[in-house]
């Protein structure tokens, strides 16, 4: 009973980093956007703190993301296969994870890119 719980769990905590990341990657695009032409005065101090803090936000939220979906793959066929889907639930997983892959290209070029 344990296990399927923690399943259940790390799925939960799978979906949310994956939503922060791409949350905190947003964050920091729009500070980087916002808070410019003040080079060394309090906004620019103030929008490297903000980002900094989204950055490590961005980095746990990546490392869970590949933790957790590492565990979410080795338990999926026991736990969350949907046996009249088949194997086109395998092509749905497919399109959504080649759509989040590209987000993440993204936004790792926002967190890395430097204003």
């Amino acid at each position: 009973m344990a296990i399927p719980l923690l399943l259940v769990i790390n799925n939960f905590l799978h979906d949310f980093s994956a939503a922060m990341l791409l949350c905190s990657a947003i964050c920091i695009w729009l500070v980087r956007r916002n808070f410019h032409g003040d080079a060394g005065g309090v906004s620019s101090v103030i929008a490297r703190n903000i980002t900094s803090k989204l950055s490590l936000i961005f980095y746990l939220s990546l490392g869970f993301v590949v933790i957790g979906g590492a565990i979410r793959a080795w338990a999926y066929r026991t736990y969350e296969w949907i046996t009249p889907l088949g194997q086109s639930q395998v092509t749905v997983l497919i399109v959504k994870h080649a759509l989040f892959a590209a987000c993440l290209l993204v936004a790792v070029y926002i967190v890395l890119k430097k204003k």
